[in-house]
């Protein structure tokens, strides 16, 4: 698959399930040429969709599995640090917290990919 300068791409997967979304998660590293870009010095942030407190199956935010597939690729093409991240909820400060997690429940804090 060439994928043009400028242009993007999309595969339909039938399930959220690492073994179904993984295949094309390595599909799209390989026609972005982006792996030649990656080394274990090379630091990722990855920017989800985690504003709201959305269950995974309302398609609201970005979903476990596939941060976990990618995360997974990345591991394996040695990328050594990898960041999930997002922007603060307005909703929430440090008077009044959020009273759901955003993080989703496949990555509590601090896990080690």
């Amino acid at each position: 698959m060439d994928v043009p300068h400028g242009h993007s791409i999309c595969a339909k997967a039938n399930a959220y399930d690492v073994d179904v979304i993984y295949p094309a998660i390595c599909r799209h590293f390989d026609a972005l040429d982006i792996t030649k870009d990656l080394t274990p010095d090379t630091r990722v942030l990855l920017k989800p969709n985690m504003l709201l407190a959305k269950d995974p199956a309302d398609a609201a935010t970005s979903h476990p599995v596939f941060l976990r597939a990618v995360t997974i690729r990345l591991r394996e093409l040695g990328v050594k640090e990898i960041v999930l991240a997002d922007s603060a909820r307005p909703a929430c400060t440090t008077n009044a917290p959020c009273e759901k997690p955003m993080i989703p429940a496949a990555f509590p804090p601090r896990t080690m990919f």
